[in-house]
């Protein structure tokens, strides 16, 4: 299984989650040809995408994605907003209602954004295991340990101690996106003998990416790979490591 980072900012997020036969997409905030690119044209392989919420960052090309074809699966709130502006149906799921794609299983639950509605999602395949994608949140309820997650794809906007208090957005900086702080907790909260990759996604203007990828492997501890999902990197998530 490969993760493929097609956009990781505030100028658009999709990720694609691709097997030797098929191809589960993260997000809608990237042009859909970008995508294409990504998963090598390979359309026919999409058997869906899912979409944490409403922001532009995520759902900007929504209509791109529609006209192809794609189910899109997101919370009720997204999906009624998605048909209000943009004018496109897409399929609603109830929080940690399972469902299938494919190979794929995908269970939702919500995540704090500022008030704005946002599903994280635990995916499952027999190639990968137990993934947990989890973007756009100021912290996680939930305790996942006893799953035996074995790759987190999860966002580390900023660093608490790099922040410009000053900045105009700072109440939306610290309520609707999880600092490096949060994620290593969040890591050190889900870190178990399963654990094989952690990926950052989402960093932000106050982050430093070295820094980031130091403190989140001292969290993962040994054994587990650490990446940050900068736009065209592929990532190893397999479930056995050979």
């Amino acid at each position: 299984m490969k993760l493929r980072c097609v956009g990781s900012s505030s100028k658009g997020n999709a990720y694609a989650l691709e097997s030797a036969n098929e191809i589960l997409l993260l997000e809608a905030g990237c042009p859909i040809l970008e995508v294409k690119k990504a998963i090598g044209w390979q359309i026919s392989k999409v058997v869906g995408c899912v979409v944490s919420h409403c922001h532009g960052d995520h759902i900007w090309k929504i209509r791109d994605y529609c006209n192809i074809g794609f189910p899109i699966y997101t919370n009720d709130e997204t999906a009624e907003f998605i048909e209000t502006v943009y004018g496109e149906k897409v399929l609603s799921v109830p929080e940690f209602q399972r469902f299938r794609l494919g190979g794929f299983t995908v269970q939702p639950f919500y995540l704090p954004h500022n008030g704005v509605p946002n599903f994280g999602y635990l995916i499952e395949h027999s190639d990968m295991g137990k993934l947990l994608f989890m973007t756009d949140m100021e912290y996680c309820r939930y305790d996942f340990k006893a799953l035996g997650i074995n790759h987190l794809l999860v966002e580390a906007n900023y660093d608490m101690e790099l922040v410009d208090k000053s900045i105009p957005n700072y109440s939306h900086k610290l309520l609707g996106h999880c600092s490096i702080q949060t994620a290593c907790g969040i890591i050190r909260t889900n870190r178990s003998p399963e654990l094989r990759t952690v990926t950052l996604c989402h960093l932000g203007a106050f982050s430093d990416e070295g820094d980031f990828k130091r403190q989140a492997a001292e969290s993962a501890g040994a054994g587990v790979s650490v990446y940050v999902a900068d736009v065209g990197k592929v990532f190893d998530v397999w479930l056995m490591p050979f």
